[in-house]
């Protein structure tokens, strides 16, 4: 509850709970998330504490056994055989934040207790902020669509396998850029002559379509068809640019 220096579970009888504001972006990807509680007086009967998140809004200077909100979603659980006054209890929820990170409502944790035994942990409030609460979030959110894409508008270009460039920006988590990829078409659905260039690893928002293997835009003067996509240093790729168009001029 509010206030107090712990938090008291006990099964069936009492339960923790606790709020942490939201630390990535919706739609994140989660990487790796961790809640780390520690014991406010040592127990000698084992038991599993299970933390999963409150389906509905906490209000802790109101609530009751009989209002308490439910717990739902993904779970995390951690055991020990005993507990002493200080222990620490890490408990991985990188499910229960990407369930968060999808859209589903955040409330905070519920944290449950498999003995009858009370046990109590230390809250946001305790004295000793090395053993308050700690939740540790790594992640990380997919690059934006590359822009500005060149050549377009219709432009001539004098080589038939120019080196093709775009803007990248990446604002949440490994935002260095890894990887590109591009596609050219002769129609601006994508889908007539589709080459790609499939994964090339690089570090500037470009690609040397020559390098790439690209066997040239028709020598008859058509239009070709681009677009481009970039994958950050976590792995996730962009969605697609709009398709931009050129074609080869002598």
């Amino acid at each position: 509850l509010s206030g107090l220096s712990y938090l008291e579970t006990q099964l069936d009888d009492a339960f923790g709970w606790l709020y942490f504001p939201i630390p990535f972006s919706p739609g994140a990807t989660v990487i790796s998330a961790t809640l780390t509680l520690h014991s406010f007086a040592g127990v000698a009967t084992p038991r599993t504490m299970t933390v999963r998140r409150a389906a509905s809004k906490v209000s802790y200077g109101r609530m009751t056994w009989d209002n308490r909100p439910a717990a739902t979603g993904a779970s995390a659980t951690a055991s020990s055989s005993s507990a002493n006054a200080g222990q620490a209890w890490t408990f991985d929820v990188t499910a229960l934040m990407q369930e968060v990170s999808a859209g589903a409502f955040w409330w905070g944790f519920r944290l449950a207790s498999s003995s009858a035994e009370v046990l109590r942990f230390y809250s946001s409030q305790a004295s000793d902020e090395r053993r308050r609460p700690v939740l540790r979030v790594e992640w990380a959110d997919e690059p934006d669509a590359p822009g500005d894409l060149v050549p377009s508008g219709g432009l001539a270009v004098g080589t038939r396998t120019p080196t093709v460039r775009f803007t990248y920006a990446d604002f949440g988590g490994s935002t260095q850029l890894a990887a590109v990829r591009v596609q050219v078409a002769l129609s601006p659905g994508m889908t007539s002559s589709l080459w790609d260039s499939g994964e090339k690893a690089a570090t500037l928002p470009e690609l040397d379509l020559a390098a790439a293997g690209y066997p040239g835009m028709p020598v008859d003067g058509s239009s070709v068809y681009w677009r481009a996509m970039v994958k950050d240093a976590a792995g996730l790729w962009s969605q697609w640019s709009d398709v931009a168009t050129a074609w080869y001029k002598p």
